[in-house]
């Protein structure tokens, strides 16, 4: 047990994404489901240049570009209340 539980949140490391748009049409479809490159790379959409993968700045800069600064900031919190969470149930 740690008392107090120290965590620590890095800004870098980078957003994986499919390279087929979801479609509940094709649930079958491991493209759309899994964002690993071994099977990415097989997707005839599959882009070479980056790998289907963004880093985080770029990802939260898309977003503001898209959604707005409030989004990003909204996003940022959630996703370090969700490491909280985790840590919290172990």
């Amino acid at each position: 047990s740690f008392r107090p539980l120290r965590a620590y949140w890095c800004n870098l490391g980078f957003a994986r994404f499919t390279a087929v748009k979801y479609s509940n049409d094709q649930l079958d479809n491991p493209n759309i489901h899994l964002t690993n490159v071994s099977i990415q790379k097989h997707c005839q959409e599959y882009n070479e240049n980056h790998g289907n993968k963004w880093s985080m700045a770029d990802f939260f800069l898309f977003i503001e570009g898209t959604r707005g600064l409030h989004a990003v900031q909204t996003l940022k919190h959630a996703m370090k209340m969700i490491v909280v969470h985790s840590l919290r149930a172990c």
